[in-house]
């Protein structure tokens, strides 16, 4: 009954920002994908977890099988990294490789980076700076 509560709200929740999709700006795909399918995907497994983990032994194999496929996603991720996993040896490698990182494609630059994270990202008497005082312009 709960569940039948959830997915309705869900649903009509959803009907109402895609009848009005004013405080979002994708797609269809994606308002689709992001407020609807992401919030109920989780249902199922949930649902299967309740169903046979009803016995202690039985609870001890599905969490097992839960930390062991995500013990199996970490490990894709870390070949996927590759050759950037050295960055993470130490904290001034990992800091370097985020900075080259940030530039004019993702707006942050480094200067505002350096600033901010000095504290410095709001200005005399509490007041932020002015778009370009460290060289990039703030949206």
């Amino acid at each position: 009954m709960l569940l039948a509560v959830y997915a309705l709200l869900m649903s009509l929740g959803f009907a109402r920002l895609a009848i009005s999709p004013a405080p979002v700006a994708i797609g269809a795909n994606q308002l689709i994908g992001e407020y609807f399918v992401n919030p109920l995907k989780f249902l199922p497994p949930a649902l299967m977890f309740y169903d046979g983990a009803r016995t202690r032994p039985r609870l001890f194999l599905a969490l097992g099988s839960i930390v062991f496929v995500y013990l199996f996603l970490s490990l894709l991720v870390i070949r996927e990294v590759g050759s950037s996993l050295s960055a993470l040896a130490g904290a001034e490698a990992l800091s370097k490789s985020g900075l080259r990182g940030a530039g004019p494609v993702t707006g942050l630059h480094r200067k505002c980076r350096v600033r901010d994270a000095r504290g410095g990202g709001v200005g005399h008497r509490g007041r932020a700076p002015p778009d370009g005082v460290c060289g990039c312009a703030r949206s």
